[in-house]
């Protein structure tokens, strides 16, 4: 009974270091980030493609990019829909270089800095290229 006990607890002990989730893969608004694999994939599964898009550059490198400010999720299968990577993505707001000013209670106007001269920046828009919120996507991979 002693034995039992004790095996009881070590796997109450070990559960949360088996329920540990990676840390979500953070990409900035309107950039890129790289991210390897440890095999080739076959399908990319992205949650909701009007926050981030995937590209697969090689069949073991990803390319990740920041549409708009949002969360989301990223799936990618190999070889037997064997599970390579399942994260939780966050498409993080601009903020640095970025200015935003008020031109009265209801308008304002964001502009990037990135030189001597500042531009008008982009708005990002929750809308997919059909004009609806976009849904979750899947691509098989050739």
């Amino acid at each position: 009974m002693r034995s039992l006990i004790l095996g009881m607890a070590g796997c109450l002990l070990a559960a949360p270091l088996l329920a540990a989730e990676a840390p979500p893969l953070v990409v900035g608004f309107d950039k890129a980030e790289l991210l390897s694999l440890s095999a080739p994939a076959r399908r990319v599964i992205l949650g909701n493609p009007a926050i981030a898009d995937v590209t697969v550059e090689q069949p073991t490198l990803l390319a990740v990019f920041g549409k708009i400010p949002g969360e989301t999720s990223l799936i990618v299968l190999g070889e037997g829909n064997k599970v390579l990577l399942n994260r939780a993505m966050v498409v993080s707001a601009p903020s640095e270089r970025r200015v935003t000013v008020h031109t009265s209670a209801e308008a304002s106007r964001d502009y990037s800095c990135l030189s001597e001269r500042c531009l008008v920046a982009p708005v990002p828009s929750a809308q997919g290229a059909g004009g609806s919120p976009a849904g979750a996507v899947a691509a098989a991979v050739k």
